[in-house]
């Protein structure tokens, strides 16, 4: 395989995690397990090159979501990690296991999401309190 420089955009970090959402830490924790070298650069969705945070640069191709939804973001990142043959951390899996993956990463983005945003937005401590600069 040659040599390429991946990418993973995505937001910062914060009180000790790698990142504030949970489709950035699932596209990190991917990327490691497939044991890939790859770069983090921590911006803002303004500043990735689609426009969506979380979103992996393969050099050939650029990966993000285009369902709304944190974790629709990262199931397409690790989708295109594997057809881009640099990780396919599922290719062990006979398909009827592969598609009993599928109903449950679906069955958890589905119930996960709502709980993210609700807790994001709505309630007082939000993503505002955790974005704040502590001295």
């Amino acid at each position: 395989m040659t040599e390429r420089n991946i990418v993973l955009y995505k937001w910062p970090g914060h009180a000790g995690l790698p990142s504030l959402t949970a489709a950035s830490l699932q596209a990190e924790a991917a990327l490691r397990m497939a044991k890939v070298q790859f770069f983090c650069q921590e911006c803002s969705s303004s500043s990735t090159p689609t426009g969506v945070i979380p979103a992996l640069d393969l050099g050939s191709d650029v990966a993000a979501a285009t369902d709304p939804g944190d974790l629709a973001a990262a199931r397409a990142i690790i989708a295109a990690l594997a057809a881009s043959g640099a990780g396919d951390l599922d290719g062990w899996l006979a398909p009827p296991q592969r598609a009993e993956l599928l109903a449950f990463a679906t069955l958890l983005q589905a119930k996960l999401d709502v709980a993210t945003h609700y807790t994001t937005w709505i309630e007082k401590r939000g993503f505002g309190e955790f974005r704040k600069v502590r001295r």
